[in-house]
């Protein structure tokens, strides 16, 4: 199954069968501060919803909640809309009265998937038990979608899928990874890849051979490389680029590394910090010029800085990013 790799995945026990309702128990909302938490994926009148949280720190310098509802439909078809209305609620649950709401109305679409993200309460308040957003340990969030009558019955076109479990006649070759099981085209994958044309066709004595033992990645990173060499659409989230990044290096495949790159240059929400450092690990020229050419303020160079990222920079890299921090403020 596709992994959120970095991310915590909520029990299904945190989500009430509720038709047009996500009930999203989070519990020890502290550790938010670390990585975010994924829901389980809930049907809504034929669209499949998912809510994600985590934190961001704002200008102030406070950390504040973070909820994204995704609409995942893109997994599914590759041409697809959604008009729906929808609530999310940080629930108070000492008095319902204080509890925040936010009501929009939204055209959900695009390639893989679509999303709107809301800022809430500082971590401060959210955190603090007189507020009543916290009790026992656990914050609840609501998000109650409400899909356009019409947009309903629309049966859009399938996605067309590539199932690496399944042996075919194109799917000739078996490779094994942590006990998973994955069949692929030996000849596609040849062509993609000096590590399987090597793999599969460098040793005179293993050519004929139709299993393979493969080390060094997870399962599940693998399956998200297999998706993106196939194209198939299946999403890929943010969290999941590095891992991305690692097997494609792994394996020697540099157009997937390549598609990696610009998705991350594109990302225009994306922490700069992260992608600098990302930048710098997988050797991405491009991402890492389009990073410095960001960073044009003393603002922007100090949360770099100032970020956990900041470390695992190399120091030319620091170098230059002091020498640009000292340049801008003398000129102010």
């Amino acid at each position: 199954s596709h992994s959120m790799s970095s991310s915590l995945l909520v029990k299904k026990s945190a989500i009430d069968d509720i038709d047009d309702k996500i009930i999203f128990r989070i519990e020890d909302p502290a550790k938010l501060e670390q990585e975010g938490k994924w829901s389980e994926e809930k049907r809504i009148e034929g669209f499949p919803w998912k809510l994600f949280v985590m934190t961001e720190e704002e200008e102030d310098g406070k950390t504040y909640l973070q909820v994204d509802l995704f609409c995942l439909k893109g997994n599914e078809s590759n041409v697809w809309f959604c008009n729906a209305s929808y609530e999310i609620t940080l629930v108070n649950q000492k008095d319902d009265r204080q509890s925040r709401t936010i009501v929009e109305e939204y055209r959900f679409s695009g390639p893989h998937g679509d999303s709107r993200s809301w800022t809430l309460p500082s971590m401060e308040n959210l955190l603090n038990s007189e507020r009543g957003f916290i009790k026992d340990n656990w914050i609840v969030i609501e998000a109650r979608v409400n899909v356009k009558e019409e947009d309903q019955s629309i049966e859009f076109r399938p996605r067309i899928s590539h199932y690496p479990f399944h042996k075919t006649e194109i799917n000739d070759t078996k490779l094994v990874i942590d006990d998973e099981e994955f069949y692929v085209s030996k000849s596609f994958f040849a062509l993609q890849s000096p590590y399987f044309r090597n793999l599969f066709y460098g040793d005179s004595k293993t050519r004929d051979d139709t299993e393979f033992m493969l080390d060094g990645v997870k399962s599940d990173d693998f399956l998200i490389l297999y998706h993106r060499l196939y194209r198939t659409g299946f999403y890929t989230f943010e969290s999941e680029f590095e891992n991305v990044l690692r097997a494609a290096k792994h394996f020697e495949m540099p157009r997937i590394i390549d598609d990696v790159e610009m998705e991350l240059i594109d990302n225009n929400g994306g922490s700069i910090a992260c992608k600098l450092r990302i930048a710098c690990q997988f050797n991405l020229h491009v991402l890492k010029d389009n990073c410095m050419s960001d960073l044009d303020s003393c603002i922007s160079i100090r949360e770099v800085m100032n970020s956990e990222e900041y470390a695992l920079i190399p120091n030319e890299i620091k170098i230059t990013l002091f020498n640009k921090y000292t340049n801008l403020c003398d000129c102010k």
